[in-house]
């Protein structure tokens, strides 16, 4: 597996009389993008959340486009791990990377690794 790109985040500033009006789109794929990337308020554990989705993607054999994965109701925490043969120790470091909430996942790629 070779990653290509980590999304994009565009920061446009159109003047007005006054003052400067930031505008942030965020960009990704359905399926791997948090809600907080979806909001346009990306973050660097929205990059993580991407990858966790790409392990449990290679693990279940599943993609998570269109509707992505399966979820908890309660917690919107991804059901997979029933799905994977893996050490509980593994499972533990996906299973955070793509916690719902990111204040949950780890802050930055360095943390994951």
């Amino acid at each position: 597996m070779v990653l290509t790109d980590f999304g994009g985040v565009r920061l446009v500033k159109k003047p007005t009389i006054n003052s400067e009006v930031g505008i942030t789109w965020a960009l990704g794929t359905e399926g791997y993008m948090p809600d907080e990337q979806t909001a346009g308020k990306t973050r660097f554990a929205s990059d993580v959340y991407a990858i966790g989705c790409i392990a449990i993607e290679m693990l279940i054999r599943e993609c998570p486009c269109p509707d992505g994965f399966e979820t908890d109701a309660n917690t919107g925490a991804i059901l997979w791990r029933h799905r994977a043969n893996v050490s509980g120790g593994l499972a533990e470091v996906i299973s955070k990377m793509v916690a719902h909430s990111f204040t949950e996942r780890y802050a930055n790629g360095g943390e994951a690794l």
